[in-house]
C-alpha cells in the first residue's frame, strides 16, 4: 500500500501535459510516440523590458511573451519578471512547461477573471483549513502520536496566537469543526492579498494540503523544506520504518518543495495593491 501510494504520487507529478504554445520563440512539434505537441526552443535570448505603465514585459529574442489566452504578459514586479525570464532561459531543447511554476502563476493571474478569484477561490481554499493536515491527527502508533505533537503543535500554536483564533486538532474519524472565528480569520487573511497574488496563495495551500502551513511559509515563519517536512510527516514516518521507494519519495518531496517555494516567492515579490481583492 505504501509502495502504490508513493508511485501514484510520483507518477501524478511526473506526467506533464504539453499544450500548444502561443509564445514567440516556441514551435510545436509532434511527438512520434504520443502524437502530442512537443514545444521546441527556437529562441536564443530572454530578457525583461520596462513598460510605459510601470509594469514589466518578458521577451524572447526581443519580442514579448503571451499567455495561453494570447494576452501580452505585463507583470507589476521587476523581480518577478526576471524570475519568469530565468525560467524561459533555463529551458533547453524542449520546453518543459511543468517546470515553469512562476510562469504558470503569472499566466493564471493575467488570464483568470478577477470575479472568479473573488467568488470561488476563497471558499475552495478555506476547505483546506477544515481538514488541515496539521489538525487531522491519528491515534496510533504511540511514537507517531508523539511525533505529531512535537512537530505540529508548535505551528498550530503559532497560527492561533498570530491570527487570534483557536484551531481544533483531533484524531476522531469525524473531525470536529473549527470555531467560526478561525474561518473568519482565514478569510481575512485571504482578503489581504491582491488578485495577482491569489494564484500563488492557492498553489501554496494546495501543494502543502494545509492552510496553516501555507500561511507559515508565505509569512516567513518557516522555509520551504520545513513546511514540506511537516506536510509529509506521516509519509516520512512510514519511510523511516519501512524504507524509501528508490525514486518516488525523493521526487515527490522535491516537486512539492519546488512548487511551494515558487508560490511563496510569487506572492512576496508582488505588491499587495496590484488588482486588490476586497476582504
Amino acid at each position: 500500500q505504501l509502495l502504490m501510494s508513493a508511485l501514484t504520487r510520483g507518477v501524478r507529478i511526473a506526467v506533464r501535459a504539453l499544450g500548444t504554445p502561443t509564445h514567440m520563440g516556441v514551435r510545436a512539434m509532434s511527438s512520434p510516440a504520443s502524437g502530442l505537441p512537443q514545444p521546441k526552443r527556437i529562441y536564443k535570448t530572454t530578457g525583461v523590458a520596462a513598460l510605459p505603465d510601470g509594469q514589466f514585459a518578458v521577451t524572447l529574442d526581443g519580442r514579448r511573451t503571451k499567455t495561453p489566452q494570447g494576452k501580452l504578459v505585463a507583470i507589476p514586479s521587476e523581480a518577478l519578471a526576471w524570475a519568469v525570464a530565468s525560467e524561459w532561459d533555463a529551458q533547453k531543447t524542449v520546453i518543459q512547461r511543468g517546470s515553469m511554476h512562476i510562469t504558470s502563476l503569472v499566466n493564471s493571474a493575467i488570464d483568470q477573471p478577477p470575479s472568479v478569484v473573488e467568488a470561488t477561490r476563497a471558499d475552495k481554499l478555506l476547505e483546506y483549513l477544515r481538514t488541515d493536515t496539521v489538525c487531522c491527527r491519528t491515534a496510533e502508533p504511540d511514537d507517531f502520536v508523539a511525533m505529531q505533537r512535537a512537530e505540529w503543535d508548535p505551528i498550530v500554536a503559532w497560527w492561533t496566537k498570530k491570527y487570534g483564533a483557536p484551531l481544533v486538532c483531533s484524531d476522531d474519524l469525524f473531525i470536529p469543526p473549527h470555531a467560526p472565528e478561525a474561518f473568519e480569520a482565514a478569510r481575512r487573511y485571504l482578503g489581504s492579498f491582491s488578485a495577482w497574488q491569489m494564484p500563488g496563495v492557492a498553489l501554496a495551500i494546495e501543494s502543502l494540503r494545509s492552510f496553516v502551513l501555507a500561511t507559515a511559509l508565505i509569512d516567513g515563519k518557516l522555509d520551504g523544506p520545513a513546511v514540506v517536512h511537516l506536510s509529509r510527516l506521516e509519509s516520512d514516518f512510514q519511510t523511516q520504518r519501512f524504507g524509501e521507494v528508490e525514486w518516488a519519495h525523493t521526487f515527490d518531496r522535491a516537486a512539492t518543495t519546488t512548487r511551494a517555494c515558487a508560490a511563496a516567492f510569487f506572492v512576496r515579490a508582488l505588491p499587495s495593491t496590484a488588482g486588490r481583492v476586497p476582504a
